[in-house]
């Protein structure tokens, strides 16, 4: 995939996005989205660079809540849409404990839903949530 490896190049050219990391996660997409688009984009980037960097790959957070879709809303919308949509999954808090992830999206546009994504990690005793995003929106 031709996206993974922009990602990976980048990394290669910085390698501190990805020094001391435990692990990767995605930022998972609601169950109707998921059903409707067949696959979650920021999941297969995140696979492919996990694969690539020999590091692994877990599906730590669950979307809780089907918040309204981001790209859809004004950027102060934005910032509070999000709040509580993330949830560790089942099974993962022994997992995310005392670990260094990095958290892996598509676009970042306001950085509300990794912001989001990070706290659950840490508040669930993550030591540090990273994120990297293919691209910037605006």
């Amino acid at each position: 995939m031709i996206f993974t490896k922009i990602m990976l190049d980048f990394t290669r050219d910085n390698p501190q996005i990805i020094e001391n990391i435990d692990m990767i996660t995605f930022i998972p997409l609601d169950r109707k989205r998921l059903s409707g688009r067949g696959f979650n984009q920021s999941e297969l980037l995140a696979a492919g660079l996990g694969r690539w960097l020999g590091m692994p790959v877990k599906h730590l957070l669950d979307k809780a809540i089907a918040a309204k879709h981001q790209n859809d809303l004004s950027r102060e919308e934005r910032l509070t849409n999000i709040m509580g949509t993330f949830k560790i999954k089942n099974g993962m808090k022994d997992v995310v404990k005392g670990a260094k992830i990095l958290i892996i999206d598509d676009v970042m546009t306001t950085g509300s839903t990794l912001n989001e994504s990070s706290r659950e990690l840490i508040n669930a005793g993550a030591a540090e949530a990273r994120c990297f995003t293919l691209a910037r929106g605006m």
